[in-house]
């Protein structure tokens, strides 16, 4: 969606001096009844504290920019423990964490669970019980971490 895409450039620079990364963003619901979700994280965690100011400012923007030009709701939030593991960051900080992975190969989605060996820039090693998956992140659907409840 182009107009995620624009918000996405538009709040970097905001995210960035806060010291935080953007995690997920999704806009979701009707004109003039939208929410606008903004995941964020800091190396040691996000606070509610935190959260506010990234809102406040993000919104400001937003509206100064005219971008939604009707009604909507900011959410800022945690990504939570549900996280969703899209860079190689995200597989690098969790690394012999359980993961859970859908991907895309030879064009047919496959589900795994297994631990996260390695990750670069173009791929993430998952390695199972019964072999190692060499999986590239552009065919990622979803990776989660496998929480142990």
């Amino acid at each position: 969606m182009e107009l995620v895409q624009t918000i996405t450039e538009l709040i970097k620079p905001i995210l960035d001096s806060n010291e935080a990364e953007l995690v997920d963003i999704d806009l979701k619901g009707p004109v003039g009844n939208q929410i606008l979700k903004i995941f964020a994280d800091t190396e040691a965690g996000i606070t509610i504290d935190q959260c506010a100011r990234l809102s406040r400012q993000i919104s400001d923007a937003i509206d100064s920019e005219n971008l939604i030009p009707s009604s909507y709701r900011l959410e800022v939030s945690s990504p939570g423990v549900k996280r969703p593991l899209k860079s190689k960051r995200d597989f690098l900080k969790n690394i012999n964490r359980e993961v859970k992975v859908l991907f895309v190969e030879a064009g047919e989605e496959r589900h795994i669970q297994g631990k996260i060996k390695h990750a670069t820039d173009g791929e993430v090693e998952i390695s199972t019980e019964l072999e190692l998956f060499k999986i590239p992140l552009d065919r990622i659907l979803d990776a989660k971490l496998a929480m142990q409840w």
